[in-house]
């Protein structure tokens, strides 16, 4: 029974991670599409893919730091790269490479 209580929680959590992390990466993908259009440079948004996990303490409080990367072309077939940061559930920061 214990046993069964604890794969079932295991289990939970990893469905709550899962969501958080798919949620976390949308909000990462609006604010890079949206950061890219405001710079005039051609998000792209197959690209986007986790670059960094942790933990961070806010308010006493555990909360995600999630640093997305990304490419944008500025012309024709030059790519470059981005990041942008995730804490919690609020946009950190976006970055382009110069």
């Amino acid at each position: 029974m214990p046993t069964t209580l604890i794969v079932l929680g295991a289990l939970g959590l990893a469905v709550w991670f899962w969501f958080d992390s798919m949620q976390a990466r949308e909000k990462a993908v609006s604010g890079a599409r949206l950061y890219c259009r405001q710079h005039e440079v051609q998000f792209l948004d197959d690209t986007v893919s986790l670059g960094w996990l942790g933990l961070r303490r806010r308010d006493g409080l555990l909360h995600f730091l999630r640093v997305y990367v990304f490419e944008y072309a500025t012309s024709g077939a030059t790519r470059h790269h981005g990041v942008v940061a995730i804490f919690g559930r609020q946009l950190l920061q976006i970055r382009l490479d110069s």
